[in-house]
């Protein structure tokens, strides 16, 4: 993101971010709040904690996994029809894709083969995208940096959450954000996709008054 930023010559925007592009949209605001005039997150309400208890069981895991990724071969993709895609992801997800869900992510995270078939095309290293996470502390610290304007447009059920430490982070965004609104709607994780118009009027809400 850094980079991007730099490359576009950015100097003062908006981030609005969904599930982990939320959590990088607020993760980056806390390190370079400056910058950021308002941040948007879609069933997402901070970077990922790791209890100290498990933090050498997380890193190992998700080392071993990085070194799986990089010894499979690009070009040995397996391809799929369309209808064993949409079965891929409502039946192996636990966010709850619904069929045309997966069938708008497949417009952008497959590409056709011919013959009626597709490859996946998502980086396969983002499923270890984290070798170590922060625990629990050092995510308040991180969002008390933070002092603009913040949205938090939670899904119900959504992915679901720890009540207890779900209620800290909001309390933390509260008492740092010079705007701070958390709204709870009916619907899975992929709520922008299959609300997407509920979802529009809130964020266009909110980002309306931008200077």
């Amino acid at each position: 993101m850094v980079r991007t930023v730099r490359f576009l010559g950015w100097e003062r925007f908006c981030l609005v971010g969904h599930s982990m592009g939320g959590a990088l949209a607020q993760l980056y605001a806390n390190l370079f709040p400056d910058q950021v005039k308002k941040v948007v997150m879609i069933d997402s309400l901070a970077v990922i904690c790791c209890p100290p208890s498990i933090v050498l069981k997380t890193f190992r895991t998700t080392m071993l996994e990085s070194m799986r990724i990089e010894d499979k071969d690009p070009l040995s993709q397996p391809s799929y029809t369309e209808e064993q895609l949409v079965q891929l992801y409502t039946k192996t997800s636990s966010w709850g894709y619904l069929p045309d869900d997966a069938k708008t992510m497949l417009k952008r995270g497959s590409v056709s083969v011919g013959d009626g078939r597709f490859v996946l095309t998502k980086d396969p290293r983002l499923r270890a995208v984290s070798w170590i996470k922060i625990d629990r502390a050092e995510v308040l610290e991180y969002i008390k940096a933070y002092k603009n304007d913040l949205l938090v447009l939670n899904a119900l059920p959504g992915i679901g959450v720890c009540s207890v430490w779900h209620q800290k982070v909001l309390d933390m965004c509260q008492e740092n954000c010079h705007k701070f609104e958390y709204l709870q709607l009916e619907g899975n994780h992929h709520i922008h996709m299959n609300q997407a118009d509920l979802v529009a009027k809130h964020v266009g809400r909110f980002l309306e008054d931008i200077q």
